[in-house]
């Protein structure tokens, strides 16, 4: 079987709306098992595009970027990463590493190797800018994700926050855990 060509590109402000599509349905499609149905469903793309992507694609930091994979000319997923010190508390990263902050894969994507191709463009971009490790925090309840970071030689290193998300029936706890590997993919 032939895989589809895909290309990367460097997101611009421009690309806010697209990106903030792939994370919401990106969201709704891995976090449907463990975050509230009504906070899923309530995710609004145009605000998500304007009130974080619009301001995060403008005012990316030294050593933060944004990309976007496409697949056949289609958005099929994106990467941010950064370096510590644009880590937004409390998440954390450890001294000297650099940061996956996002990595999210469109549902119709996944198992088609645009994650990996995401993953393996992140760890030479951090590489080229001197991290040679690195750390993410996920979802402690997303094993498809937690599976594929354990795939990339990355572990687990102990550290974990709760994160609360509103719901109709009331707040839903969530943790997250922080992974941290080389850069060296």
């Amino acid at each position: 079987m032939t895989r589809p060509a895909w290309s990367m590109s460097r997101a611009t402000v421009e690309d806010a709306e697209t990106i903030a599509d792939l994370h919401v349905r990106s969201w709704r499609f891995a976090y449907a098992d463990f975050l509230p149905a009504d906070y899923l469903a309530a995710l609004d793309v145009a605000g998500h595009a304007l009130r974080y992507w619009q301001p995060a694609l403008t005012n990316e930091r030294r050593n933060s970027s944004t990309h976007v994979a496409s697949v056949e000319g289609v958005p099929a997923g994106f990467v941010s990463i950064e370096g510590p010190e644009g880590v937004p508390p409390p998440e954390e990263s450890l001294p000297g590493h650099g940061y996956v902050h996002h990595i999210h894969v469109a549902p119709e994507h996944l198992g088609t190797g645009v994650g990996a191709g995401l993953w393996r463009f992140a760890m030479r971009a951090m590489q080229a800018r001197g991290f040679h490790a690195a750390t993410l925090a996920v979802y402690e309840p997303n094993h498809r994700a937690r599976t594929f970071y354990e795939r990339m030689g990355w572990t687990a290193d102990g550290w974990s926050m709760p994160r609360a998300f509103p719901s109709a029936g009331g707040e839903v706890s969530v943790t997250m855990v922080r992974y941290h590997g080389s850069t060296m993919a």
